[in-house]
C-alpha cells in the first residue's frame, strides 16, 4: 500500500522551490512533532518556510494540515518564526486552522517589524492548486495553510471592512506581501 502522501515533497518542490536547509523535530531541545524546510524560489525572490509532520499529529481539522509562511531572502529567520509558533501552537491545542481565519497579536511578533497579526489562507504568490495536496488516486488529503503577515491597522481594517476589501487596498497599493518588515498599507 503507498503512502497517502506519496509526490508531497515534489508538489512542494515543484511551488516553492528545493530545499536550502531544514530544523529537525528536535531543533529547541525538545521533540515538537514537526521540521520545518526553507526553500528558495527558482524563479521568484522568496523563501519560505514550510512544516512537514504538523499531518501526522492529533489535530482536529478539515483536513491533515502543513503550514507555509514566505518572505524576502534574508527573512528566512522571520519566516521560520511565524510557522514555528503557529504550527507549535496547532500541536499543542490540537485545533487547526482554516482558510480565512486570522490571529492576532498584542504587539509585533517579530522585533523591529510592525507584523503582529495573520490571517490564514491561500498563497498569495502561487497558483491556488499549491494549497491542497491530492493522492495517487487524485482525493485531496492535505492542505497547505499560508500565514500571511500583516500589520495591526490591516487586521482591523480587514475585521471592519472585510478580507476581500484589505486585499483590493493591498493591490492598489502594490503591497509587498512577501516583505516582513514592511509598512502597513492602511
Amino acid at each position: 500500500m503507498t503512502s497517502p502522501y506519496e509526490g508531497l515533497l515534489e508538489h512542494v518542490q515543484l511551488h516553492l522551490g528545493p530545499v536550502t536547509c531544514a530544523q529537525q523535530p528536535d531543533a529547541l531541545g525538545y521533540h515538537r512533532g514537526f521540521a520545518i524546510g526553507l526553500h528558495r524560489h527558482p524563479e521568484q525572490e522568496m523563501v519560505s518556510a514550510a512544516t512537514t509532520g504538523v499531518r501526522f499529529q492529533e489535530v482536529e481539522a478539515e483536513l491533515p494540515e502543513e503550514f507555509v509562511c514566505s518572505a524576502r531572502p534574508g527573512q528566512e529567520t522571520e519566516a521560520t518564526y511565524l510557522v514555528h509558533t503557529i504550527a507549535d501552537q496547532v500541536v499543542r491545542s490540537g485545533k487547526g486552522h482554516n482558510s480565512g481565519d486570522g490571529y492576532r497579536g498584542e504587539k509585533p511578533w517579530i522585533p523591529e517589524t510592525r507584523i503582529s497579526s495573520l490571517v490564514f489562507g491561500v498563497h498569495p504568490h502561487l497558483p491556488d492548486r499549491f494549497g491542497t495536496f491530492r493522492n495517487p488516486e487524485g482525493q485531496v488529503v492535505l492542505q497547505f495553510i499560508t500565514l500571511i503577515p500583516l500589520t495591526d491597522p490591516e487586521f482591523l481594517f480587514a475585521l471592519d471592512k472585510g478580507y476581500p476589501e484589505l486585499v483590493e487596498v493591498w493591490s492598489d497599493r502594490e503591497t509587498d506581501l512577501l516583505d516582513l518588515h514592511r509598512s502597513s498599507a492602511v
